[in-house]
């Protein structure tokens, strides 16, 4: 997968490691965290040696991104163990609490960032959101998230080596400190772009709890969130996530364009894309380009099939297909704005794409493509490339096609 990524003419890589929570009476505050080993469904609970197995298995893997010359990015996700449906973004999770025994941080932004400093180098830049699409626990729990900050970067930094005992095997030696790369680590929060408190939009939060998220986001490096833009038919359509995000941040007293300017936040995008799904199931294509417009972050789960693809890949391309258009059209629109650091309204830093599913155009998920075909559309592809080397200076811009009107 890192290689593949490394043919779309990106730099940075992010990495969506996700655990799971156990919520057994569905009040959105989890009862323990568990994982799931292999391939197999059954959620199980953590030991701490399963931690440590865990932290130094995904070593390699790190390594190989880093001496690759990627930078790397983390929004580390939560899913449900219960597989019932809860979504991660209701959940109150305390980070620095146990549940179960463990807390998030143990289970999850400790091991993160040990493995981060086992590989790091004088060159390599990291973006590392505490979560993704997680917003209750961000909104809930800012001071907490906050004490984070710096412990998690001085965690990566390596500038602790008394804890090297409890480091997993196989980290001791590399584990050093180097302050001096403190300017290439960059730490952040990252929600969801609506429903910030989960379920909803947070309404009359209280002046502590408003003090306290204007705190935290202006000690953050970074303002990471999940972007799915509801594009119509102009470039400006790109902001529609953004838009909304702001207009949920205001209740807490925060003007995004205002903390990314005055404020020298970086705005990352930890998710963007267009899934081309109708349902939360996973498991309806859209049909039509409106339809797919409409719900951009619904899409279709699972390894490709030709029945459920909603771009319709598998159609020759002298053949008409109303979403297939539309998925070539919103990219060529995504390049133009990004081209433009966004705007006109909020300017954007960096975006990383969903690479999961039906939103996984490039085919870099390794179930995305199979005997029966691909999720990869080779316009797509093209687009994303082109654009990516270009801003590197290694190319122009080419994208196929007409663009849309801005």
């Amino acid at each position: 997968m890192v290689d593949r990524a490394g043919q779309t003419g990106s730099t940075k890589l992010n990495f969506v490691v996700t655990q799971f929570f156990l919520d057994r009476n569905y009040d959105n505050i989890p009862d323990s965290y568990c994982h799931k080993p292999g391939s197999t469904d059954k959620c199980e609970p953590f030991t701490q040696d399963i931690i440590d197995a865990w932290t130094k298995a995904f070593i390699p893997c790190l390594e190989y991104a880093v001496k690759a010359g990627f930078d790397i990015a983390f929004t580390p996700h939560l899913d449900d163990g219960l597989a019932s449906g809860v979504w991660r973004n209701a959940q109150l999770i305390n980070p620095i609490a146990k549940y179960g025994g463990f807390s998030y941080t143990d289970i999850m932004l400790l091991p993160l960032a040990q493995a981060m400093a086992a590989v790091m180098t004088p060159r390599t830049r990291v973006w590392y959101a505490l979560q993704g699409e997680m917003s209750a626990m961000v909104t809930a729990f800012p001071a907490e998230h906050q004490k984070l900050l710096p412990y998690i970067k001085q965690v990566i930094l390596g500038s602790h080596p008394e804890w090297a005992p409890n480091v997993p095997l196989g980290m001791q030696v590399i584990l050093g400190s180097h302050p001096e790369w403190a300017p290439n680590v960059r730490l952040g929060v990252s929600t969801n772009y609506n429903k910030l408190c989960g379920m909803g939009a947070c309404q009359n939060p209280s002046p502590a709890q408003k003090a306290a998220v204007q705190a935290l986001y202006n000690a953050v490096d970074f303002v990471g969130l999940s972007s799915y833009p509801r594009f119509k038919n102009a470039v400006s359509d790109m902001e529609d996530a953004t838009e909304i995000f702001n207009y949920e941040m205001l209740e807490f007293g925060i003007d995004i364009a205002k903390l990314t300017t005055e404020g020298g936040k970086e705005l990352v995008f930890n998710e963007f894309g267009v899934g081309g799904g109708i349902s939360p199931s996973g498991d309806q294509p859209a049909r039509t380009s409106e339809q797919a417009a409409e719900s951009p972050f619904f899409g279709v789960y699972g390894g490709y099939t030709r029945k459920t693809d909603p771009w319709r890949n598998s159609l020759p391309p002298n053949v008409l297909s109303d979403t297939r258009q539309y998925l070539e059209t919103w990219y060529r629109a995504a390049a133009l704005w990004l081209k433009r650091k966004g705007g006109p309204r909020w300017r954007v830093d960096h975006v990383f794409l969903w690479n999961l599913n039906s939103w996984d155009v490039q085919g870099v998920h390794m179930q995305s493509t199979n005997k029966e075909g691909s999720y990869r559309n080779e316009v797509v592809s093209a687009i994303i490339k082109s654009h990516n080397l270009a801003l590197r200076g290694l190319g122009s811009i080419d994208n196929p096609g007409s663009y849309p009107t801005y």
